[in-house]
């Protein structure tokens, strides 16, 4: 039974490969490209841009099947183009006002951090003054040191709501940014 199969599939292969191969050349393949195109008729109407534009002049085309009665989706179509024109135009003036206003508050919340960094910064410094060795070990005085820690803590927590600020204030300039994205305005409106 094996040997039958191997015989039978050799046998097959021997005549697909004494069969010639036949490769068919660029030139033919253009050649019936071409026979191809001529038995091809061309459109009737090309349209263009030209083609679709109203003519002022005549009634819009009304299809003989069209209904008097607004669809469910044309009369909320209606509703939101109301309410769209109900709504203040946003226009670039408003967008340029806006992020300017936010950034401006940006700018502001990061100043105000500042020096709040810096008396943090002076307040570890004198806390590090007021740190004294003796035979190797360090020693605080704890009369100073008292007093600069709770400085130190007020002053770590007011930056600390600052940092919030500064946060709070990044996020609505990317809230102002992705808000005009959606409404297509164009980038250079809010710059």
């Amino acid at each position: 039974m094996r040997v039958s199969a191997c015989l039978s599939t050799v046998v097959a292969l021997a005549v697909l490969a004494c069969r010639p191969m036949v490769a068919q050349s660029l030139g033919d393949v253009a050649k019936q490209e071409e026979d191809r195109r001529k038995d091809v008729k061309p459109s009737a109407k090309v349209y263009t841009n030209k083609d679709l534009v109203n003519d002022p002049a005549q009634p819009p085309a009304v299809p003989a099947e069209a209904k008097t009665q607004p669809t469910v989706k044309e009369a909320s179509n209606k509703e939101a183009e109301t309410a769209k024109s109900e709504e203040p135009q946003k226009g670039e003036a408003y967008w340029r006002r806006r992020m300017a206003t936010l950034r401006g508050n940006l700018v502001s919340a990061n100043a105000a951090c500042v020096p709040l960094a810096d008396k943090v910064r002076e307040l570890d410094a004198i806390y590090a003054d007021s740190v004294f060795y003796v035979d190797g070990r360090a020693m605080v005085n704890r009369a100073s040191a008292a007093v600069i820690e709770t400085k130190q803590a007020d002053a770590k927590a007011e930056l600390r709501q600052c940092v919030a600020k500064v946060a709070l204030a990044e996020t609505a300039v990317a809230t102002a940014e992705e808000e005009a994205r959606r409404a297509g305005v164009l980038p250079g409106w809010v710059r």
